[in-house]
Parts: structure tokens; sequence; C-alpha cells
């Protein structure tokens, strides 16, 4: 009879006939397992007793999306991908409402009285001239608010919720747009279709639509911003030959990229021919200018895109022609990620004095013997299809501590484990495992892999999570790097 996976190999007879088959082709190593099996009989952690084998869908996003910083950043936010719409609605909670009013001068109707009264005055337009005015003069709103937030990090008349809506519902009944209208519409109407029209049309709303519409509204003008400054320079008390000395560094025509190096230009000639006092009252300016322009710059996201947000605007892409009949998450988990499917086995046998061979680390066959001989040690194999491509070496407190420690995860390090929300899918993985264990939460130390991704997303991830100082006692502790000495543990949750 053929080994199954994760081949057990708990008897001699089990180690003889994996010998004869030559299974997972270790050769010698076989002897080695003939010899410590003769002298060490394994005992098995209760945990392990009671821990049941888990299979789990793990997602990778596509190499040339998305950079492996941006997936560290994705692990930190805690994302998970196929479950990741609720945080698009959150920020456009009101979507289907706005898509409700007949046009844009209905949807006015909802903002407060003032706001009306400087779109329409006393009475509602009825004429296209008095619409379009009207819809302008909302636009203009909405620009003065984005400066008040450029100027002082706060709205100015309107609520930021106010302003949101305002923004969405302009973007919504623009001509252009009348595609993402129709979806809500057909969204609200449609008992079959509907929930994923309604996700794919927000989505799109969200990400592509609304950005364009802010990014129009908060061009900066770098003439504009040029005189600005000029303005201010000549007020500090110049002659006409200091004027065009300092001045003439600071050409008419200037870019928007070469807008602050002019500035410094200014304030470096400043430096020389106005002394010291007035050159910093220069740099204090060019602070206020830098200030103004990234508050600009990062109007959209502060608007409307939380930490999580900014990771699933990563992996989004622009339009709504695939997208009709298929959920958000589903949709964007098919056309920007991998799936793998892994199989996790908690195990304890002999196999496991050469588990450093399938994971690539550094635990040679000593290290591995008295890792086997320590009674509160166990080993979670990790299986793709029928490949071993890792361990979890773990070890057992629950009955004195209520702790499993999670001493380090083992894979190849050329073995591409991009995987969104990785620490996410193992505590759910652990709560399916040791489903019939009482009272235990699982440590981990800050040193926790072989492998650089996992290790750089276990460095993001554990930002936030509690602290916890732990000793286990037990035999074979000074075996495991996780327990050698006294260290904060962090609880994974």
């Amino acid at each position: 009879m053929p080994f199954d996976i994760p081949y057990h190999l708990e008897t001699r007879q089990d180690i003889l006939r994996a010998k004869q088959e030559n299974l997972l082709d270790i050769g010698l190593e076989y002897e080695v397992m003939e010899a410590v099996e003769r002298r060490l009989t394994i005992i098995k952690p209760p945990a392990l007793e009671k821990a049941h084998p888990v299979i789990k869908d793990f997602f990778h996003v596509r190499s040339e999306l998305v950079i492996e910083a941006d997936l560290k950043h994705l692990e930190r936010s805690r994302l998970d991908l196929t479950n990741s719409f609720h945080h698009i609605e959150l920020a456009l909670p009101w979507a289907a409402d706005l898509a409700r009013c007949n046009d844009f001068i209905e949807l006015l109707q909802i903002f407060p009285l003032e706001v009306q009264k400087r779109c329409w005055g006393d009475s509602r337009p009825g004429t296209m001239t008095g619409r379009f005015e009207a819809t302008m003069e909302a636009q203009k709103i909405i620009k003065e608010e984005a400066l008040a937030i450029s100027r002082t990090g706060r709205t100015r008349s309107l609520t930021r919720e106010d302003l949101r809506r305002l923004i969405a519902g302009r973007v919504l009944f623009e001509p252009e747009n009348e595609d993402i209208l129709k979806g809500l519409r057909d969204a609200i109407n449609d008992s079959r279709d509907g929930a994923a029209i309604y996700q794919n049309v927000c989505a799109e709303l969200l990400f592509t639509r609304i950005p364009s519409f802010v990014s129009l509204i908060a061009r900066m003008d770098p003439k504009l911003f040029r005189r600005k400054f000029l303005d201010r320079v000549a007020k500090l008390g110049m002659t006409p030959r200091e004027k065009m000395a300092i001045f003439a560094y600071f050409p008419g025509e200037v870019s928007l990229a070469a807008l602050f190096p002019a500035m410094e230009k200014v304030s470096a000639a400043a430096r020389r021919i106005l002394g010291q006092v007035k050159a910093d009252l220069i740099d204090d300016s060019i602070t206020g200018f830098r200030h103004k322009v990234n508050m600009i710059k990062t109007l959209y996201d502060g608007l409307f895109l939380t930490p999580e947000l900014k990771q699933i605007r990563k992996l989004h892409y622009a339009g709504l022609a695939d997208g009709q009949k298929r959920l958000y998450n589903e949709r964007i988990t098919r056309a920007r990620t991998h799936l793998d499917t892994i199989a996790f086995f908690p195990t304890k046998d002999y196999l496991d004095l050469c588990k450093a061979k399938f994971s690539s680390d550094c635990t040679g066959l000593d290290l591995s013997e008295k890792h086997l001989e320590t009674p509160a040690y166990f080993n979670v194999r990790i299986f793709r299809g029928a490949k071993w491509i890792g361990n979890l070496y773990m070890l057992d407190f629950t009955e004195s501590d209520g702790v499993l420690v999670l001493d380090r995860i083992q894979v190849p390090r050329d073995l591409n484990v991009t995987y969104i929300n990785f620490f996410g899918h193992l505590l759910e993985i652990f709560r399916e495992m040791f489903s019939s264990v009482e009272n235990w939460q699982v440590l981990m130390p800050v040193a926790i892999s072989n492998h650089g991704f996992i290790q750089a997303a276990w460095n993001g991830y554990r930002k936030g999570l509690k602290k916890m100082k732990f000793q286990g006692h037990a035999n074979g502790m000074e075996h495991f790097e996780s327990l050698q000495r006294k260290r904060d543990f962090y609880v994974l949750e």
C-alpha cells in the first residue's frame, strides 16, 4: 500500500517500508531514522493528539502587478482580498441614494440650505443655462473646500462627509460617467445581478472616476504659485537692483516640476544678498507652499481612502465590461492573483528528522533529533499538492499556560509565497486545526522565518499586536531559538 501525504513514519515497519520504496528519495537518512527509532520513543503533546489537518486556499498577487514592497503593506493592513468590498461600501454608503435622484439639481436638495442658495438662489433653476450655472457653482464650492483643506487641513463651510457626497454626486451626473449612473440604477432594480453590478460600479466610481475629477479640481497652476511666492518675497523690502538679482532665478515660464527648485534658488540668492534673517523668512514661505501642494496632492486619499482602500486600489483595474455579473471580490481575485491550495498536517514522527531537507533551513540531523525528543514539540507539515514545501515548528504549552508557540515558519527561500493576508489565514488555520483544544493562543517571536518575504510580512503584520513575555519551562527548550532567552512574543490575532 503506498504512503499518503504527509507520509507518517511512526514505527520501525513504516521506516523499513519507506526505505524499501525510497520514499521522497532521502536515501541514507533512513539509516538515521532506524538508529533514532531504536533509542527514542516519541511523546506526542496533548494539542497534537487533538489537532486536525486543514486545507486552505491562499492567494498571491501576480508578480507583474504589484511590487514586493506593496505586498508587505498589504500584509500590514491585514487585507483579505476575498472579502474586501465592505471597505469600498463604507467609503460610499450613500451611492445608491445619490443615483436615485433624477438629476444633479435634485441631488443638491440633500445638502444644507446655504449650498442650495449659492447654487440656485431662491428658486430651483428651470432652464438649461440655470442648471449649468448651478452645477458650476457647486464645482466652485468643491474647489473652495479643497483649497481650505490645503491651507488648514479642515473644510470651510461643509462637513467632510457633505464634501465627499457633493464630489461623488458631481461625478455621477457628469455626462462621461453615464455608465456609472446607469449601473447604480440598474443595480437598484435588478434582483438577480444587482449585487454584482452594484459592487463593480461602486469600485469603479471610487477608484477611477472620483480621483480623475478630484485631480482636475486640485490642478495647480505653477504661474499662480510663482506670482504669490514672489509677492511675498517682494514685501521683505528690497531695492530694484536686489529684486532683479533675485527674481532672475525664477523664470516666468516654469513647470510644476521646476517650481520648488526655482524657489530654492531664490532662497540661496537671498541668503547672499539680503542676509540670514530675510532668507529664513523666504524659507518659511517655501515650507508653507510645500505643505499646501502636498495637501492638494493628497486630497483624494484624505477624503476617500483608508489604509485598506489604498491597498485595494493598487489591485483595482478600470472598466466594467467583464464585471457586471461577477461579484467584485471574485472578479479582482481572478484577475489579479494566482490561487494556491495548501494543506497543513500536524505531525510528529521519525520523518521529522529530515524536515529541513524540504524547508531548506539550517536544522541538521542532530538538532532535529533533539527537537523530536522534546515532549512539547510537534511539526505542522505544509504541502502544495503532493509536494512537501515547508514546516511550522510548534511547541505545546496549552495545558500549563494556554499557549502554543510557533517557533519558526520554514520554507525554501526561492519558493513564491507572496500571499495576501498570510498571517490572517494562518490564524484561521490554527483555529480550525486546534478547535478541540481548550483555552489557547498562539505566540510568535520577532524572528519567525528563513524566507525573506514571510519575515518581512510578519514585520508588518505584528505592528499593533499585543506583546506578551513568556518563558516555556519544559525539557528541551534550549533547542528552540524562540525560547533560548526571555523575549517578548506577539499574540497572533
